[in-house]
């Protein structure tokens, strides 16, 4: 079959599974499905909006230039954010190492930011010896190692029962002795089983939410264990996220429609007044437009050594301790 015969074929099926979804699914409020090439789409239905004259639907492409690419290895992937100015070649092996050294990273950013691209891009540097079981609402990760166990959710049927939430999800997916576990994104109460498996043996986890920034990232981290119903203090929430999540990987959209890496930051545990301390490694200073709209600005270390450097040597992972000083400025363009 030609190109553009194969492409007509797979907008087709998309067209169908899209009203196949508005069917069968008349009374849910608003509805998601799961295409191929590692799309997604939802809908909300005439009901919800203003004019009630038309559903709306909205396609979300995941990654599909780099399924089209599944024979190669994630390297290019890696060399296309760079390439973009979404990265620097300091920032991602950095990232790498941290992964690799099994510690706890978790995406965060707002919508459309581009989180799942980069968790996509961080679980492709888990070793493929390892068993990784990834969990989300609907599948948008593509992980090309062998040992992989995806877990999605279900909603519940038209009697209102066989719901499946991330929750139940994580809970089982502790019994399957996973050597990694990736959600897909972290919405409410399973946030609190994360952090527990985070803190009992399960390190070099990944995960996405949504927030502004780092601090931002805890505090939404903490709402969400509050979500999970138990009546814990929150001097245990934060002792609980201050020990279980390593680094935070901020992910913006900025005003020109560029997606960068502004933020690369440590969490350092507690403080005597319980609050989670943070340190910043890496940062996206705007330093102005260009005649173009294009947002300009640098990628720049802060000159913070991460506490966890020597464990990450002792791991194997060769990080120089160089990436890290304040001089060492990459210019960046959208």
């Amino acid at each position: 079959m030609s190109k553009p015969k194969r492409e007509r074929s797979l907008a087709d099926n998309e067209a169908k599974a899209i009203a196949r979804m508005l069917r069968v699914s008349p009374q849910k409020l608003n509805l998601v499905a799961q295409l191929i090439r590692g799309r997604k789409a939802s809908a909300a239905l005439a009901d919800l909006q203003f004019s009630r004259k038309r559903i709306a639907v909205d396609v979300k492409k995941c990654l599909e230039s780099a399924i089209a690419n599944a024979e190669n290895n994630h390297d290019l992937e890696v060399d296309d954010l760079v390439r973009y100015g979404s990265i620097t070649e300091d920032m991602i092996r950095f990232l790498e190492a941290c992964v690799r050294g099994r510690l706890n990273v978790v995406v965060s950013g707002g919508t459309g930011s581009g989180k799942t691209t980069t968790l996509n891009i961080l679980s492709s540097f888990i070793p493929g010896d390892e068993r990784i079981v990834t969990i989300e609402d609907a599948a948008e990760l593509q992980l090309r190692q062998e040992h992989v166990v995806t877990l999605e959710t279900r909603p519940a049927n038209v009697e209102g029962r066989g719901r499946i939430t991330i929750r139940d999800l994580v809970i089982n997916a502790l019994r399957m002795r996973p050597d990694r576990i990736v959600i897909g994104e972290c919405r409410g109460g399973e946030a609190l089983d994360m952090l527990q498996a985070m803190n009992t043996g399960h390190d070099g986890s990944l995960t996405t939410l949504h927030a502004n920034n780092a601090r931002d990232c805890i505090s939404r981290l903490e709402t969400m264990v509050l979500m999970a119903g138990a009546e814990l203090p929150s001097r245990a929430i934060r002792e609980q996220i201050g020990s279980a999540v390593n680094v935070i990987v901020q992910q913006s959209r900025l005003r020109d429609g560029a997606r960068k890496i502004v933020g690369i930051t440590e969490v350092l545990g507690t403080d005597d007044n319980n609050d989670v301390k943070l340190q910043d490694l890496f940062a996206f200073r705007q330093t102005g437009i260009d005649q173009d709209g294009r947002v300009v600005g640098s990628f720049m270390p802060t000159g913070n050594i991460p506490t966890f450097l020597e464990y990450l040597r002792s791991s194997g992972e060769r990080v120089p301790e160089t990436i890290f000083q304040p001089v060492h400025v990459v210019e960046a363009t959208s």
